[in-house]
Formats: C-alpha cells, sequence, structure tokens
C-alpha cells in the first residue's frame, strides 16, 4: 500500500506548484446539472457597508482554490488563529468570522489574522494587507441585513434568498474584496491580492520541512533505502491515512519506548511528503473525487498494491478499481451493465486493500480492513456476480443485483451498527474465506423475523417495507437465492453443490425443474419447497374466506423448523386443506413432498433454518408445472 501511496505521492509533486499544499479544494456537488461558483462580497470601506450581491464567478476546481487562496484550516489547526480572506462555504463560514471579526462575543480590537500576523511579522504592519484587515474590522458591527451583523449570517438559505439562486447553482467558496479610497484601493479588490498577503503566507506556511524536522543519517523503513533526510514522521491533517501509526496514543506503540519512537519509525522527508500527497489523492483533497467505495454503507478508501508499480499509470488504475468496486457494491450502479466496465481488456496485476477507518482528531482507528484481494478473484466475483443476476432475472423479472442486495438482506440493529454482520460476510467474500451456510439462514431467518414482527425500526438497514407479508416473503428469498448460488459459484461455502442434470435446452424442460436445477435443490429441499406450495394454497384459500393475513403462516416456526416440527405443519396444513376443500388441489403437491421427505429423522439433513429458508421458496416462488 505504502508503495502505492509513494508513487501517486511523488507524480503530485512533479506537477505541484507552490500554492497547491497551502490550499484546500471545498467538497461539492460534481453532478452533470450543478453549476459551482464563488461568492465575493465587498467590504465597502467609504460607505461603511458590506455589499452582498450577485457577484459570483464560475468554480474550477484546480484554479479557483488557488486564484482566491482558499487556505487550508489544517496548517493552523483546530485552536490556532485562521489566517482566511476567502473559505470553502458554507462549512467554513464561522472560521472567516472569526479570522476577519475575531470572536462575536469578544471586541479586542482585531481579528484573529490581524492578530497572528502581526505576532509573527511585527514588520508586517506597514503592509497594504494589514492596514486593509484593519479597516475590514472597522465593519464588525454593522448590520448586514435586518439588524443582523457578522459575515457568519450567510449561511446558504440566505445567500439563495438574497442571490435569488436557481436550484442547480450552488456557492462552494465565499471570498472578501475591500474598497477604500483612504487605502487607494479605489475599485473592489480581493484581499489576497493586496500587496503582503502572499509574501507573508508563504513565509509562514511554507517553511522548509528540514527546519521543522531533526534530520540524520539513517535507514527509511518505508523503502528500506539510506536516507540522509531520516525523521519520525509527522502529518499534520487529522485525518491522514498515514496516521494509523502515531506517536500521541501510546496504546497503538504498546510494545515501543516511548522515548525512542525515532529509532523504530523513521522516514525520508521527500517520502514523508509523498505519503501525504499520495493520501490527499485517495481522499479526494486535490481533486474532491474520493478513491472510495461504500461496502455495506461503510465507506472504504481503495489502495491497491500492483506488482509492477513502476510500469503502471496508477491513476488510470484506481480509475478502474473504483468503477468495478462501484458496480459492484452500489445501488447507483444497477442499471449499468458489465460491458461498461470494460473488463476484456489487458489489465495489470494488483491487490486491493479496502480501508474504513474513523479518527477522533488526534489519531485513526481502523474499523474494517479487507486486505489483498487479487485482481484475478476480484474478476471473477464480477463475473459470478453478473451471472447469478442473469440467473435470478430470468426467472423472476428483477433487475440486476450486486453485493448491495446483500447489505439490505442481512438485519444489522441500530443499537448495535458496528457489528456489522453484512460487512464481515462481505469481507468474507472478498478475502476468498469460507462461509458457514448456518451463517447464511441464521440471516435469513432473522430478516424473516423483522418482517414478520415488523421491527423496522431496531433494523434500519432494511429498507423494503411491504404491506404485505407475502411480498416480504419474496423479496427476502429471492434475495438470499442470489446470495446462496453467489457463494457456491465461488466455493465460498459448505452448501453442498448438487449435480445437475444434463438438459437439451431451456425449453425442452419443464420450468420448474429447470429452476431446481440452476438454482440446485436438493431432493430433501424441494421436498420442503413442495410443502411450501401447499401452504399457498391453503393460504389462498384462506384469504379468499376474508382472512387476508392467512392464519397457516403462524403454524411455521421461522426460528427454525426440524424435521418433527416440519411433520407437524404438513399434517395440520393437510387438514386446513380438507376444512377448505382444496384436498384435490394439493394432492400433486403433497405427492411430491411425501416422495422425498424421510419418514426416518436420521436420514434428514437439512437444518432448522435452512428448512424454513425452503418451505418459504415453495410459499413464494411458483411456476407452471407438469403433473
Amino acid at each position: 500500500m505504502l508503495n502505492t501511496l509513494i508513487s501517486i505521492g511523488n507524480d503530485i509533486t512533479k506537477q505541484q506548484g507552490e500554492w497547491d499544499n497551502l490550499v484546500e479544494i471545498p467538497k461539492f456537488d460534481g453532478g452533470e446539472s450543478i453549476e459551482n461558483y464563488v461568492l465575493i462580497i465587498t467590504f465597502d470601506i467609504d460607505q461603511q457597508t458590506i455589499v452582498v450581491e450577485n457577484n459570483v464567478h464560475a468554480f474550477g476546481v484546480e484554479s479557483s482554490p488557488i486564484k482566491y487562496r482558499n487556505i487550508n484550516s489544517e496548517l493552523w489547526g483546530r485552536r490556532g488563529d485562521p489566517w482566511m480572506v476567502t473559505c470553502s462555504y458554507p462549512k467554513k463560514l464561522s472560521i472567516l468570522q472569526k479570522s476577519i471579526f475575531g470572536k462575536p462575543e469578544e471586541d479586542i480590537g482585531q481579528g484573529f489574522f490581524q492578530k497572528s500576523l502581526i505576532r509573527s511579522y511585527s514588520e508586517a504592519k506597514e503592509t497594504l494587507f494589514y492596514k486593509a484587515l484593519e479597516a475590514c474590522y472597522s465593519l464588525r458591527n454593522i448590520q448586514i441585513d435586518e439588524e443582523k451583523k457578522g459575515i457568519d449570517i450567510l449561511d446558504s438559505e440566505y445567500i439563495s434568498k438574497k442571490l435569488s439562486l436557481a436550484k442547480n447553482h450552488k456557492i462552494v467558496m465565499l471570498s472578501i474584496a475591500i474598497k477604500s479610497e483612504s487605502l487607494g484601493i479605489n475599485e473592489p479588490t480581493l484581499l489576497c491580492q493586496l500587496d503582503g498577503y502572499d509574501f507573508y503566507v508563504k513565509k509562514n506556511f511554507s517553511k522548509d520541512a528540514d527546519q521543522d524536522n531533526e534530520t540524520k543519517e539513517s535507514l527509511c523503513y518505508v523503502t528500506g533505502k539510506k536516507s540522509t533526510k531520516a525523521t519520525l514522521p509527522s502529518f499534520s491533517d487529522r485525518e491522514d491515512l498515514n496516521k494509523l501509526f502515531v506517536t500521541s496514543t501510546i496504546n497503538y506503540a504498546s510494545n515501543f519506548d516511548y522515548k525512542d519512537f525515532a529509532k523504530n519509525y523513521q522516514i525520508d522527508l521527500d517520502i514523508q511528503k509523498a505519503l501525504q500527497n499520495g493520501s490527499n489523492y485517495i481522499r479526494g483533497k486535490l481533486n474532491n473525487q474520493r478513491c472510495s467505495v461504500r461496502i455495506a454503507n461503510t465507506e472504504h478508501y481503495i489502495i491497491p498494491d500492483f506488482l509492477d508499480p513502476e510500469n503502471v499509470d496508477i491513476k488510470f488504475e484506481l480509475d478502474n478499481i473504483q468503477q468495478i468496486s462501484e458496480w459492484v457494491f452500489s445501488t447507483k450502479q444497477l442499471e449499468n451493465s458489465i460491458e461498461s466496465l470494460g473488463m476484456e481488456s489487458e489489465s495489470s496485476m494488483y491487490w486491493i486493500n479496502y480501508i474504513a477507518y474513523a479518527s477522533d482528531g488526534n489519531s485513526v482507528k481502523v474499523i474494517n480492513h479487507i486486505k489483498d484481494v487479487s485482481s484475478v478473484w476480484f474478476r471473477e466475483i464480477v463475473r459470478k456476480d453478473n451471472e447469478q443476476s442473469n440467473l435470478i432475472s430470468t426467472y423472476f423479472n428483477q433487475r440486476r443485483s450486486n453485493l448491495s442486495t446483500i447489505y439490505f438482506a442481512i438485519p444489522i440493529r441500530k443499537d448495535h451498527e458496528q457489528k456489522n454482520d453484512a460487512l464481515k460476510l462481505l469481507s468474507q467474500i472478498l478475502e476468498q474465506r469460507k462461509i458457514q451456510r448456518s451463517k447464511v439462514f441464521n440471516h435469513f431467518t432473522e430478516l424473516i423475523l423483522c418482517h414478520y414482527y415488523n421491527r423496522y425500526r431496531s433494523y434500519l438497514n432494511i429498507t423494503f417495507k411491504p404491506e404485505s407479508f407475502d411480498f416480504a416473503i419474496r423479496d427476502s428469498v429471492i434475495k438470499y437465492l442470489f446470495l446462496i448460488n453467489l457463494l457456491k459459484s465461488l466455493n465460498l461455502t459448505d452448501m453442498e453443490e448438487n449435480e445437475k442434470p444434463l438438459t437439451e435446452s431451456f425449453e425442452s424442460t419443464d420450468k420448474l425443474q429447470q429452476f431446481f436445477n440452476d438454482m440446485g435443490y436438493s431432493p430433501q429441499q424441494q421436498a420442503l419447497y413442495w410443502l411450501g406450495r401447499i401452504i399457498n394454497k391453503v393460504g389462498t384459500a384462506q384469504y379468499k374466506k376474508g382472512h387476508q393475513q392467512k392464519p397457516v403462516l403462524n403454524k411455521i416456526n421461522y426460528n427454525g423448523m426440524d424435521h418433527s416440527k416440519i411433520q407437524r405443519l404438513y399434517v395440520d396444513a393437510f387438514e386446513l386443506a380438507n376444512q377448505y376443500k382444496i384436498a384435490n388441489e394439493i394432492n400433486f403437491f403433497s405427492k411430491m413432498f411425501a416422495k422425498d421427505f424421510p419418514a426416518d429423522e436420521i436420514l434428514w439433513k437439512i437444518t432448522p433454518q435452512e428448512g424454513v429458508f425452503y418451505i418459504l421458496s415453495g410459499f413464494s416462488l411458483y411456476f407452471d408445472y407438469n403433473q
């Protein structure tokens, strides 16, 4: 992973100008219909007013942050005084307020930018920029609108109404201009363009790394090469991927001597810069496009290892890996075909790491790490996903399924969200680890119980909430058919793969028998399917008599049906069929059930939870059949 970050970082370093490491790109909606803008507000010192009007300019992701000097707030940290005359809007509007005016509740005679600048560089008092900051502070108590003062009132709602912005027009940056004849500024001019601004900002934040780090000639632990500038690494960004190793939280390095961190982990200064740039690229700090994908509703950063990184266009490959990952895991990609991925073309050999982490501002904690997913296995998952999805669609006219389907089929309690069983299962698939069938069917029964008892408030990821329990059963069965057959096709489960009989063509075989073959139903599983058909017939008869809830469904124990309970269910269903005078309609189903259901419990191979699944598959899935 580190080699990938270094390679990306070195490539970025070659292209960077002097401001690239000082500015930040605001987060914005990059949708095709969205138009993003920079808003300029003018401090008119002569008229003693703050002018907010339709002075907007098109936002350019690469040019605007540098042009308007949207300085990265990480440079001064959470407790430092902000050096800001332009902000990412609306998120950092309050920081801009403090930079120019200080805290609203404290009038100290100067803004924080002014205060910090003069404290560090007393000679800056003579610059035009400093004098402009003084002039801007004089408008601290000026009312902008309706007895409201302070630029932090310029929230999104206010600006949208004030400027009559169209719904697809968004302000993503806000910058301050000044007009003051006494200062010789006769036309509105951006504060960041005044004499003194660039000089002191670069002087304060563009210090040579050698000045801030004690370096020595030693081994770089990342590259394994000797370095003349080895040092204990430090990364200013609170959420930098490289902060998985930190010195501020000793529990993360419990076996190290606290006083000798520099000996235990030292890297070359240039490598540190490359790692930081690589992390910024992956996290979308440089282009607003994260190299990430949501797996089971948890964002994971994508960091691949390449077999031959020197001969790979890593940025191109990253884009391709992200596209394929979204096709597999995102609900937004369900309408796209596998052909759109271009998987037939040659590709580099790589191993993917998916990393999900949380930050408390001081350190970074990995909450999930899916390790070393080879490109060969990853593409096999994509192909089998597509095959099984197409197979399900053949029978049930469903839209395409992908691994996001699994997330919406494994209940996750809202009060135990850290115990994400869907994420665990998907991690096992990606890491090519076997999955016990008992786990799969336990998840199924939990899903059915959620629908049966309407436990949707406890399981927020179960978003399909039909009024009819019948529809819930059908949806659940189809989702698990997809999962079960995907696991079988990938050879990732201990479920037996039943031998499929050879058939001449789809049309030449009864559709139901073809379904049994394609879905791998064993004879005993087929027996339960036919019992499910009997339950369906009885339920339909009850519904016609006004029993809309189909009371026969209450006879199924959704926690599990063992051999004896299945026998009892069959007897009860048969008696109800006689009661509702539909015995003739279930004779064939009864015959097919008895044929493969062993009277001797010792011969029964199906678990209780598995029994529930196959009974409900017969209840909810049926076709024309030849009796």
